[in-house]
């Protein structure tokens, strides 16, 4: 196989860099407020959510904060992290599966500094107190590392610790690090001999670990919950200090000068309460003799006011305010002046815009599917007409042709057909099994059912047959007579792309180095055969490729590629131009005629889909937002959020 190599390489922290931006919104998370991280010495926070969504909020007025907002991964950010010294925020994104990275950014320029994959899932992640290192502990023996934290190099893989560390801090020094396991031990970590200087048996399995103290008494005191009791202990010691119970409790305390002690909420069944245990009041107890009174808690104030069907899911401490996330994206502040009245809450986020789900061309006018209906979208006046409801449970469209084909992906819901004249739409058929893509051939549309199955839907005839029978199918294209199926490789001697002879129905395997091929792109009559492949190349490294298959001389060339797996990925042709997303952080432009590649800046929110029209090119963003472009300047234009009655608003 001859292979063109001169594809040109994509570096995702100069794309991250040099062409982002933010836009400002109060708008809540889609999804749950997963982390919160604040900065004791200033009003200002970070939430993060499982929408891969990093906000900046700057002001903690009632009803009035707008944060800055940049989607940095299309997958759930889990832990974050603010570094005490820069504006760097680290940040773990997990999908809950193999996916496990850590990765640092700057605040400033939304360039990434640097990222790294772990096997397993991470349990701590926390900066030293001068932001000189970079903590990340994972769920396996021997998994806890300490990196550079302004070039992620490993600084030291710590094996002679036995447990799972879930908690990392340091003094001011940096000379020594605090550690917490839930096997039940404290260790004292020398920062500069690298070995255990400590070790202190205390309360095993304790959530929410924290380290709290101010003063002389400065992270003297550890707690932590288990089974709705909160237990203070002594860190020098691990003994217990004192427990108290509380219902469902969330603990935060603010650090430096600010703090008071440890504060927490419990539910309280209608409402919540807002408690504290003093530092004053531990380190009293700490010089009365062993027979003094045990520390109480203190009632801060109780409040009310969240959604019946919501639940705080994230806390933190900020100066003089409590900071709470919830399970549906919003969050709420609030002083910690004691009240003796009930506190009524109020989110500083408000509202949500619309989501388009889908958005294609005729050529001319532009098309979106969103809040259950079919616009059409008039980007010179900034209007929209709107065509039709959408069938219940539809979320694609395409043309095929002048008709326009709805349906609904991972589901075995009817495919329609609609009319843009009188805005009807029909059913063409209910598929066996789920649809995982559909693309439209000259004369009607192939389809994947189940990821295991292609079939051909003739829009002249009204009849589908079943084309081609395999595993793990990822994507298909019709050239001639010939059927390309995009799969998973299930081995070494199996190959990622496939040819079928739909007349003599010989299949072929095409070789190919990449262990998964996907996002195929093909125009009727073309040369060529495009698409995305990703190859293992062992090691926790990948490559990502656009390639150009040639159909005629059956050889591969490279387009762009990228170190690192890309699975979300994707390609869409029109003309001589071939789109793609590929680092997630940009949208390409690869000339095919003149072998050029222009990058059209991203939006807030990560590119998912490039649709180009006759003089404008719109990016369908991951928030279901709109980013126009002219073609001929590259440069963007506007970008446009949809309301929940039809409405564009523009940043």
């Amino acid at each position: 196989m001859k292979k063109n190599m001169l594809a040109l390489a994509i570096s995702i922290l100069c794309a991250a860099g040099t062409h982002a931006q933010s836009y400002q919104s109060n708008q809540p998370h889609d999804g749950a407020v997963t982390a919160i991280a604040v900065r004791a010495d200033e009003q200002v926070f970070y939430s993060a959510g499982n929408d891969g969504f990093l906000v900046r909020w700057d002001s903690l007025g009632q009803g009035e904060s707008k944060g800055e907002r940049y989607q940095i991964s299309d997958i759930a950010i889990a832990l974050i992290a603010g570094n005490p010294d820069a504006n760097d925020v680290a940040v773990y994104e997990s999908n809950g599966l193999s996916t496990n990275r850590v990765a640092v950014y700057d605040w400033n320029t939304f360039g990434r500094r640097f990222a790294k994959r772990f096997k397993s899932s991470v349990t701590c992640l926390s900066y030293s107190a001068k932001g000189s290192y970079l903590f990340v502990g994972t769920a396996t023996v021997n998994g806890m590392y300490i990196l550079n934290a302004r070039t992620g190099d490993v600084v030291k893989n710590i094996k002679t610790i036995p447990g799972i560390i879930t908690m990392a801090r340091t003094g001011d020094s940096e000379k020594t690090a605090i550690m917490y396991s839930p096997s039940g031990y404290l260790y004292y970590w020398d920062m500069k001999k690298g070995n255990v200087k400590l070790r202190f048996s205390t309360e095993a399995s304790l959530e929410q670990p924290c380290l709290f103290g101010s003063g002389k008494f400065q992270n003297r005191f550890f707690a932590g919950v288990r089974d709705n009791t909160i237990y203070v202990i002594d860190a020098t010691t691990g003994k217990t200090l004192a427990s108290y119970n509380a219902t469902s409790p969330m603990l935060a305390s603010c650090g430096g000068d600010y703090e008071e002690g440890l504060f927490y909420i419990s539910d309280m069944g209608r409402g919540y309460s807002l408690s504290l245990i003093s530092n004053e009041s531990l380190t009293d107890h700490l010089t009365q003799s062993a027979s003094g009174a045990l520390p109480s808690s203190s009632l801060v104030k109780n409040f009310m006011g969240l959604k019946d069907s919501d639940s705080f899911v994230t806390i933190a401490k900020n100066q003089e305010s409590v900071i709470l996330g919830t399970k549906e994206g919003d969050i709420y502040t609030f002083s910690d002046i004691k009240e003796s009245e009930t506190y009524s809450l109020e989110p500083i986020t408000q509202g949500k815009f619309g989501r388009v789900k889908d958005l294609c061309s005729d050529g001319q006018n532009f098309y979106a599917l969103a809040t259950g209906k079919i616009y059409r979208a008039d980007f010179n006046d900034g209007s929209t007409e709107e065509l039709t409801s959408a069938p219940d449970g539809v979320d694609r469209m395409v043309f095929c042709g002048e008709e326009l084909i709805l349906w609904s992906e991972g589901m075995s819901s009817p495919v329609y057909t609609l009319s843009l004249e009188d805005g009807k739409s029909e059913s063409l058929f209910t598929p066996a099994g789920s649809i995982s893509k559909l693309r439209p051939t000259e004369k009607g549309f192939l389809y994947v059912k189940g990821n295991n199955s292609v079939c051909l839907y003739d829009m002249n005839t009204g009849k589908g047959k079943d084309l081609y029978s395999g595993s793990t199918i990822e994507d298909v294209a019709l050239a001639g007579d010939t059927l390309y199926v995009a799969k998973a490789a299930a081995s070494t001697n199996d190959s990622a792309l496939m040819s079928v002879n739909l007349t003599t129905k010989e299949t072929v395997p095409i070789k190919m180095d990449g262990t998964v091929a996907f996002s195929l792109s093909y125009a009727p009559g073309g040369a060529s055969l495009y698409g995305v492949e990703i190859e293992n190349k062992g090691n926790d490294e990948y490559l990502t490729q656009i390639f150009a298959y040639d159909i005629s001389a059956k050889t591969f060339r490279f387009l762009l590629k990228l170190n690192n797996e890309d699975s979300s990925a994707s390609t869409q042709l029109k003309g001589d131009e071939l789109f793609t997303n590929i680092g997630r952080t940009q949208v390409y432009a690869y000339n095919l005629r003149t072998n050029k590649c222009v990058t059209y800046r991203r939006s807030a929110s990560l590119p998912v889909k490039a649709v180009s029209g006759q003089n404008l090119l719109a990016v369908l963003n991951n928030d279901g937002s709109i980013s126009w472009y002219s073609p001929r300047s590259k440069q963007q234009l506007a970008i446009w959020h949809i309301t929940d009655e039809g409405e564009w608003e523009s940043d």
